[in-house]
């Protein structure tokens, strides 16, 4: 139910307690990393780490070599999940990263990688790609983004820092509005009561990955 790589993990969990803002711990650097292997190919801005989001500077000039740890073994743990997931084509399963049983664990992945997905530009004006798009895209991603604010709903983040909890809130309501807006009937009553399966969140990644790949290979040849 963690990392294969055991160490890594354990090399996180130590050094970004020292350097990030309290909650965004390792749970939501592995959401972050599976966003970023789903991501779609060639973006200008393509951080590994979300550095602005989560370091704490004020932590920084006294934890360089935290700092440094953490993008090394965060590399290590790319490689080792593009490895994985590009060539073994195994699915992605979230129980294989972090511990689910603990729902604030799923919480903050979910919220890693949703920070991550949501910064894809989909604005395409090839049909193929927006029929893609509004046939797999969206309703994989809904599933993931009804299970995250259900779960901001559900979990009192405790032990977290204001910095994180206004981060994290900020984006469920974004989302939730987001959505209501867009759907023909009232959501609040999916945001409220959604189920919350790691299954449907497995599968809804695996397809959100398969997805992207196939619109950087439609662009490709479009090209």
């Amino acid at each position: 139910m963690q990392s294969d790589n055991i160490h890594n993990l354990s090399v996180l969990r130590n050094v970004l307690s020292k350097i990030t803002y309290l909650g965004y711990d390792h749970n939501f650097l592995y959401g972050w990393l599976i966003g970023y292997l789903s991501y779609i190919q060639d973006e200008e801005e393509d951080e590994l780490i979300p550095t602005g989001l989560i370091l704490n500077e004020e932590k920084l000039h006294k934890y360089q070599n935290e700092l440094e740890q953490t993008i090394n073994v965060t590399l290590k743990e790319y490689e080792h999940l593009a490895n994985i997931y590009y060539e073994k084509n195994q699915d992605i399963d979230v129980s294989s990263l972090i511990d689910t049983n603990e729902k604030i664990n799923l919480l903050k992945f979910l919220y890693g990688y949703l920070s991550k997905m949501l910064l894809n530009d989909l604005e395409f004006d090839n049909s193929e790609l927006i029929n893609l798009i509004d046939d797999e895209y969206y309703p994989q991603l809904f599933k993931l983004v009804a299970s995250f604010v259900t779960l901001t709903k559900q979990i009192k983040l405790a032990d977290c820092s204001s910095y994180f909890m206004d981060d994290i809130y900020d984006l469920s309501n974004e989302l939730q509005t987001m959505w209501e807006a867009e759907g023909a009937e009232d959501m609040s009553e999916y945001f409220e009561n959604y189920p919350i399966k790691v299954e449907t969140i497995n599968l809804a990644l695996d397809c959100l990955f398969l997805t992207m790949r196939k619109i950087d290979e439609i662009r490709y040849v479009k090209q």
